[in-house]
């Protein structure tokens, strides 16, 4: 019981010093005696801040000045990114007026809706349900767009919009990409994803049994992200992508489990999918850290090495663990 109390109160003590001192850590370094870099030694303290998560810069290209048109596409942190890019006057693309990015797709949530963006772009894109029906009006089903009172007004905005696509894909010189989520509710009969689940009016219409939701898998997304890129320079060949996986979680899942786990699952899938795909394409393609610089920098239960996990967090780890776990609990 002694040796328990002061292992405690050590914990306790150790727990203080990283409250206390995580902005006060000495100089970041690397291991002079195993030739490791800093940037290759996991920082204590404050050391791990967002500009540790983009060491060695001089590996990231200057691809961009106030004169390159910008093209941005992806999730909910695009938002952020069109945001910021319009209020530093870089030369943004903006063919509509769009809230989300350079073009009226809304918010494009995972490599599957990204490709059918593509594919409706440049290819002749024909489904079987171009335009539905909601309570709101009629919309796109595959994109995040506006609703229109007439199938016909929804129509005629869709051709228009197409064009507008093209010219934000096609006149960029760099593009960038967020996607966020890894879920898609699915029509069976063409395996197109929708950017919502389809509403009570659509289900109604065509049956409950024709739509249904999914995870993509790792191997999924690689081919999504690698088609979307073959069209793309296929139409303009010129132009350098930055991929950057939006930190934003699931808002949530209609699978029957737990939204926080699951999302951390999803955004593990699409991180190693962007991985793989800058690995492939080492010259056209660059990978940005904003997901990591939300995810661990200044992480409140860790201890002031970063790596290690605070006492009180692991005391409630271990008692939620007992609880589920240990019988008679």
């Amino acid at each position: 019981m002694l040796k328990r109390k002061l292992a405690r109160f050590k914990w306790t003590l150790t727990d203080l010093r990283s409250r206390i001192f995580r902005n006060h850590v000495p100089k970041h370094e690397g291991y002079v005696q195993h030739a490791l870099r800093d940037y290759q030694v996991y920082p204590k303290g404050g050391n791990l801040s967002q500009e540790f998560f983009t060491q060695p810069s001089e590996r990231y290209p200057k691809i961009i000045d106030k004169t390159t048109p910008i093209t941005s596409i992806g999730s909910c942190f695009a938002v952020e990114i069109r945001q910021h890019l319009q209020d530093a006057k870089f030369n943004f693309i903006n063919t509509q007026d769009s809230w989300a990015g350079s073009a009226e797709w809304g918010r494009v949530y995972t490599t599957k809706n990204l490709l059918q963006i593509f594919q409706y772009t440049f290819t002749e894109f024909l489904p079987n349900i171009r335009t539905a029906q909601s309570s709101k009006g009629y919309f796109d089903p595959y994109r995040e767009g506006p609703f229109f009172q007439t199938e016909e007004a929804a129509v005629e905005a869709l051709l228009q919009h197409y064009e507008d696509s093209r010219r934000a894909l096609t006149e960029c010189r760099v593009l960038i990409v967020t996607p966020g989520q890894n879920e898609s509710w699915i029509d069976k009969t063409n395996e197109l994803a929708w950017v919502h689940r389809p509403p009570a009016e659509t289900r109604e219409a065509f049956g409950e049994d024709r739509f249904f939701v999914k995870q993509f898998s790792l191997e999924e997304n690689i081919g999504y992200l690698n088609s979307s890129l073959e069209l793309l320079w296929a139409n303009n060949p010129e132009t350098k992508v930055i991929f950057t996986l939006s930190p934003v979680p699931s808002d949530a899942t209609f699978y029957d489990t737990n939204v926080a786990v699951r999302s951390i699952e999803n955004k593990a899938v699409l991180l190693l999918a962007l991985k793989e795909v800058v690995k492939q394409n080492p010259e056209r393609v660059h990978y940005f850290p904003s997901f990591e610089m939300t995810m661990l920098s200044h992480n409140v239960n860790l201890q002031l090495d970063n790596r290690h996990v605070r006492p009180n967090v692991v005391d409630g780890i271990m008692a939620s663990f007992d609880q589920l776990f240990v019988a008679d609990h």
